[in-house]
């Protein structure tokens, strides 16, 4: 089917009925990096959380769930391309839309560059320990891969979305199955000797202090961090206000899941009495426990797969931030260009191109900060971490104050009853557990040198609300632009 087009060139609306159910729990899995984040992220939930990380990542489980459901029920009301910043305007109107997709859309750009900034660096590290005598691959140079990273993902991004999500189907599949493996075949040769569920039970870990136990869980809330992407390709969805739900959910369930089996495993194998070790060494803990319960050859498996899911990730995160601009585009809020698409492809082909040419400059930049070494490296994409997780965290936040909101309204206008206040469940535990997970990501504040990028997060939310009122100004009273009810609704 070919896009609707004008003399121009340029397609009106994206293709519908591009993408399927698993095309979707792929963009939500493969923008979340669940890959990245069984190990490279796991470690520093170990390092507060000690032997209780299965617990944290189990309890964040529970929050990811909630806002599930909560997507969910936006995504069986509404389809449209802007996602995220549409639920928060349905929910809480127009500015705040606005204020909240300003916020939101930062902590999805952020992780483009520095997400290949720290893909580039664990690939140098791998290929160090196979190539000890390259000078390049030693130092940990990052610049040149991050940039060619970019460019790929760009040039899947443009092209027709069935392209870039047969790519994240391949990748997420080969990713998943690849870490399952791993804890299938090390659980099974510990189950002999006993296994000890002291990683769930909290009273029989000494050591471990509420608020490091907060951290810890306000990390492993990371797991399902961009799992809500999916609602962005609604419009380019078969039957969305079926499947987005679903994915959006099935993402979840299947990244948790596999997080909180990999912790209990990787934590069994090293001792709970060890998880320092883990702590420290982050994702190359794989090299000795392979070597020890499988083969050494299926360590460096693993970290090419963690290095793989970066670019996957940045692949993912393109296609949701440049539909989010192009859903601005359309309606007005930035110039027209970006909400123009593709006539042969039907994607954002502008916002695509301008999400790779910032992704580049905030590189190069980052370059002026940090060297252009593994520990540069990891250095900038830990001060991404941060920033990116406060913006994302505040986005939550809106989105479970909007669906607040949207509930009352359902209760007022209906008979009321049990049922309407059961729905308030999960909006409540969303906003409660993200706003724990914010304050526990600053407290105690960072040290130098991410100390600065709490500040520079904060700025950006003023920045954001100075939009907000400049855009209440000038639009107030404007509607949003959806494609048309029948379309999304007929979709099969």
């Amino acid at each position: 089917m070919k896009a609707d087009v004008d003399r121009s060139g340029l397609a009106k609306t994206l293709r519908g009925n591009s993408v399927k159910t698993f095309g979707l729990v792929a963009q939500s899995m493969g923008a979340t990096g669940v890959e990245i984040n069984a190990f490279s992220v796991a470690s520093v939930v170990a390092l507060f959380a000690g032997a209780l990380a299965p617990l944290a990542y189990l309890l964040a489980c529970v929050a990811g769930i909630a806002y599930g459901r909560v997507i969910g029920k936006f995504a069986k009301s509404l389809v449209s391309a802007g996602g995220t910043y549409q639920f928060i305007r349905l929910g809480l109107g127009g500015p705040f839309g606005v204020f909240g997709g300003a916020i939101y859309i930062m902590g999805l750009f952020i992780f483009v560059p520095f997400t290949g900034v720290l893909s580039a660096s664990t690939f140098s590290s791998m290929m160090a320990s196979i190539m000890p005598s390259s000078a390049y691959f030693v130092s940990g140079h990052w610049l040149g891969i991050t940039i060619l990273e970019i460019v790929v993902a760009a040039v899947l991004a443009y092209r027709d979305l069935r392209v870039s999500a047969g790519f994240l189907i391949f990748l997420v599949v080969v990713g998943y199955v690849v870490i399952l493996v791993f804890d299938i075949v090390v659980l099974a040769q510990l189950i002999p000797a006993g296994i000890n569920l002291a990683a769930f039970m909290p009273w029989n870990v000494k050591g471990i202090s509420f608020s490091g136990f907060a951290v810890a869980l306000g990390l492993a809330m990371g797991g399902f961090f961009a799992s809500e992407t999916a609602a962005f390709l609604g419009e380019e969805a078969q039957a969305p206000k079926k499947t987005v739900p679903k994915a959006v959910m099935l993402s979840i369930l299947l990244m948790m899941g596999l997080l909180v089996l990999n912790a209990f495993v990787v934590i069994a194998a090293v001792g709970t009495g060890n998880v320092s070790q883990f702590a420290n060494q982050g994702a190359a803990i794989v090299l000795p426990l392979c070597a020890k319960y499988m083969a050494a050859w299926y360590g460096n498996l693993i970290l090419l797969v963690v290095a793989v899911a970066c670019f996957t990730s940045v692949l993912a995160l393109f296609n949701a931030v440049a539909r989010l601009l192009f859903d601005w585009g359309r309606e007005g809020t930035l110039p027209a260009r970006f909400g123009a698409v593709h006539g042969a492809h039907a994607t954002p082909a502008f916002a695509v191109v301008a999400v790779a040419v910032a992704s580049v400059l905030v590189t190069v930049v980052g370059l002026l900060w940090q060297p252009n070494t593994t520990n540069g490296g990891i250095t900038l994409f830990s001060w991404a971490l941060l920033a990116g997780a406060l913006w994302i965290l505040v986005g939550y936040i809106l989105v479970g104050l909007s669906a607040i909101m949207q509930q009352w309204r359902e209760g007022r206008d209906s008979a009321g009853g049990r049922q309407q206040w059961i729905g308030f469940l999960a909006p409540v535990i969303v906003v409660a557990t993200m706003a724990l997970s914010a304050v526990s990501q600053i407290t105690p504040f960072p040290a130098p040198p991410l100390s600065t990028s709490p500040m520079f997060a904060l700025a950006w939310v003023v920045v954001s609300a100075v939009i907000a009122i400049v855009w209440r100004q000038r639009y107030a009273g404007t509607t949003p632009v959806l494609p048309p009810a029948s379309a999304a609704d007929t979709q099969i």
